[in-house]
């Protein structure tokens, strides 16, 4: 039964890198110092009502957000690569999703990563397809495929391994 599944529908997910999920604590981490600094300030104001100030309201609903974002990115942040029976690959990754005829991918190339980041900060989905260095999809790893669309548009995502870089390759050709 699953093979059949599988005919249909091939998939390589690439879970969040360690040092990835590491750093996407750091923001979470200052929200909730921040929380605590703010209720441990909080004092009733002056006019008898012992309730917050709408300026506390707005930056603890601001502290809850971003603290709900990083676990969500340190928990569930990942890149999927799945090839459909109708010969599409649909790439996702977080916010960011795209669905490419598989006939319009070429210059499929699978390296090492010499260098972990192109950037000071390790965002999921950096750059444009259209720009010199082209879209990275990124969650940490060692080894990574590059690969153009319609021969101009470039797009890198980065693997666990070079293990996975292959059967994402697999996944991109004809």
């Amino acid at each position: 039964m699953n093979a059949g599944r599988d005919a249909i529908h091939q998939k390589v997910v690439v879970p969040p890198d360690p040092a990835y999920r590491f750093i996407a604590l750091v923001p979470g981490s200052l929200c909730l110092t921040a929380y605590v600094l703010i209720f441990g300030s909080a004092r009733p104001s002056g006019s008898g009502q012992a309730g917050p100030t709408s300026s506390l309201i707005i930056a603890v609903l601001i502290i809850t957000v971003v603290a709900a974002l990083t676990v969500w990115g340190a928990t569930q942040a990942r890149i999927s690569v799945t090839r459909s029976a109708d010969a599409h690959i649909l790439l996702s990754a977080p916010m960011y999703h795209r669905r490419i005829e598989i006939a319009r991918v070429s210059d499929i190339r699978v390296s090492e990563l010499s260098v972990m980041n192109t950037g000071w900060l390790n965002w999921p989905v950096s750059g444009r397809a259209a720009s010199d260095r082209g879209l990275r999809l990124n969650v940490g790893g060692c080894a990574q495929v590059a690969f153009t669309v319609d021969g101009k548009f470039r797009m890198t995502i980065v693997a666990r391994d070079a293990l996975q870089a292959k059967n994402i390759a697999k996944l991109l050709q004809t």
